[in-house]
Formats: structure tokens, sequence, C-alpha cells
């Protein structure tokens, strides 16, 4: 595997059928690895940023993440809530078939994470 030292070491490419630069971030678990620029400038950009979030990659941050007092249960109603209230919309591209597709992946989940919580 190819050492990087410094963000400069990161090959970014041209690719001419899509008139677009793109940093090869594969190396570094970047998704996608290889994400398209317009110019060579905002791929060096990009390309820096990831160097850096890599090689800091150990250090732990100053804020600890912030835990939501939300349950799953409590967000799984108000994704059926705002898929009802799309549905009910006419000027939206989302109709009863989606809300119903929807409502029955929530119940499934809701039968999953309560035969394991169950137990």
């Amino acid at each position: 595997m190819k050492k990087f030292n410094r963000y400069q070491d990161i090959v970014i490419s041209y690719n001419a059928q899509r008139e677009s630069w793109y940093p090869n971030l594969g190396a570094f678990g970047h998704v996608p690895p290889r994400p398209m620029f317009a110019t060579k400038a905002e791929a060096t950009d990009v390309a820096k940023a990831v160097f850096e979030r890599w090689q800091n990659r150990d250090e732990t941050g100053v804020e600890e993440p912030v835990k939501s007092d939300i349950t799953l249960e409590e967000c799984l109603d108000m994704f059926l809530a705002n898929s009802k209230a799309r549905a009910e919309n006419e000027d939206e591209k989302y109709g009863w078939a989606s809300y119903s597709n929807g409502t029955g992946a929530v119940n499934i989940i809701k039968q999953v994470v309560w035969s394991i919580t169950s137990h």
C-alpha cells in the first residue's frame, strides 16, 4: 500500500469524458472513493480535508456526541406521520401506495425490535 505522508501524495486525475477532476480517496475509506469535481482546486481541497481527518483519526474530539432522548418507536411514529402528510399533499410525488409500503416496513422493524428486546 502506498504511504501517505502529506495530502499532495493523493493522486488527483482528470476524467476527460466527464470533464471533471477526481481524487483517489479509496485508501482513506472515503465514500465515494473517487468523487468528481469541476475544478482541480475543489478536488485538492477535499483531498486535503480527507487526509487531515485520516491523520487525526486517533485523537478524541473535544465534544462528546449528544444522545437524543427519542426512542426508536417515537422516531418511527414521526416518520409515519411525515409520510402520511406527504401522501395527503397532492403536490408531493408520494402516494398512498408509498405510505402503505412505509407502514409495512415500520411494522416489520417494530416486530424485530420487540422480539429482540423481549428476550
